[in-house]
Parts: structure tokens; sequence; C-alpha cells
């Protein structure tokens, strides 16, 4: 098992929560409403950023004007709605 730079504890809440503390925030570049993945290993539970670009490109190409992916998200979503 390799060993990690930093160790902090928190505790669990009732509601499986629990808090990344500020030293690894700000190593990690993690801030407040960041999405993360938890991944279960055999070494124990990993915490990834989740990423929003994975599929980007498929729909539109990336240098696609913002006003552009808008209009395609809201169809997208307006598609899956109606299904």
């Amino acid at each position: 098992m390799r060993s990690l730079g930093m160790s902090n504890s928190t505790r669990v809440t009732d509601k499986a929560q629990a808090t990344i503390s500020e030293d690894l925030c700000e190593k990690y570049d993690r801030e407040p409403g960041d999405e993360v993945i938890w991944i279960d290993t055999e070494e124990g539970i990993m915490m990834k950023r989740c990423t929003q670009n994975g599929g980007r490109g498929i729909l539109l190409r990336n240098d696609s004007p913002q006003e552009r992916r808008q209009e395609v998200a809201d169809k997208l979503i307006k598609r899956v709605r109606d299904r």
C-alpha cells in the first residue's frame, strides 16, 4: 500500500457524509460544489473529481460557441423529458 503525504481524520455523519479537510481540498484543488466520484477499490475508497468533459466533442466541436452548446443541451433535455 502506498503512503499518503497527509493524514487527516473526520467522522462520517448519520447521513453517510464526511468532510474533506481544508489542507486536502487545497492540495487537490477541490472547491465547494465540486462533484466527485467515490470508487470502491481493494485498498479502500478512492475519491476522484467527476469531470464533465468526458464526452466533449461528440455532439459539437470543442470550439463551438457557448450559445450553441446551450441550445444543443436544451434540445437534448427536452427530448429526454418527452420520452
